[in-house]
């Protein structure tokens, strides 16, 4: 294993040496070598923030490598402070609208939620809602999409009736803008169906499954996975 400091010039790392870590780090952890990954990765962060500072793509590449890693060995929290740090980042120098920002923000919602922070999940997860409410006449898959993310945070958490209404939103607007035969209009009837089976409304889920085989086998294929 490459040990950090090995190859550094009395005026510190050079970046090129970062990059290189960087990547080796991550490929560690692409080879299970988790240990490994963290006890590298952890100080090339800490030196590309210095070297180049927080908000340079490779220090936020590295920082994002890292935040894996430890989503991997289960360590949530040290995995939300990564993600903290790179939608903090993303928000000063792109703004919060950006679509880098609002990715890196639904990243850590998604930890929030998994780590039992719902309200913080929720909260997050609301606000790129609304951001992509505000501007889907240009996409509206994203809203679609977005909405979906905020309706499983609800369903997680036992507030089924709520992820059911945004939902039902999806499934309506999915086949208003893309058709009825659609791979995403078909995934939120899908997604949907599962909410009614967590409410108990069993007639529904089963007939909104059926459609969605149906449908799958007349528009997919019999062979699509």
């Amino acid at each position: 294993m490459i040990k950090p400091g090995e190859q550094d010039s009395p005026r510190g790392p050079d970046p090129a040496t970062l990059l290189a870590r960087s990547n080796l780090g991550a490929n560690y952890w692409r080879a299970s070598r988790v240990d490994e990954a963290i006890q590298l990765l952890e100080p090339t962060v800490t030196e590309f923030e210095a070297v180049l500072g927080p908000d340079h793509p490779e220090a936020l590449v590295a920082c994002s490598n890292l935040g894996m890693v430890y989503h991997f060995v289960g360590d949530l929290d040290q995995a939300i402070r990564c993600e903290e740090k790179i939608v903090g980042s993303r928000e000063r120098t792109l703004g919060a609208h950006h679509p880098d920002t609002l990715q890196a923000q639904e990243i850590l919602a998604t930890s929030y939620g998994a780590a039992g922070r719902t309200g913080d999940a929720i909260k997050l997860q609301k606000q790129v809602v609304d951001v992509h409410a505000a501007s889907q006449e240009a996409d509206p898959s994203n809203h679609l999409r977005s909405s979906g993310n905020l309706a499983v945070v609800y369903r997680q958490v036992g507030r089924t009736s709520e992820a059911i209404e945004i939902q039902e939103m999806i499934v309506a607007g999915a086949e208003e803008v893309f058709g009825r035969g659609q791979a995403l209009s078909l995934a939120a009837r899908g997604n949907l169906a599962t909410s009614y089976w967590q409410a108990g409304r069993i007639d529904e889920a089963i007939e909104l499954e059926e459609q969605v085989v149906h449908e799958c086998m007349q528009f997919l294929g019999v062979g699509d996975p």
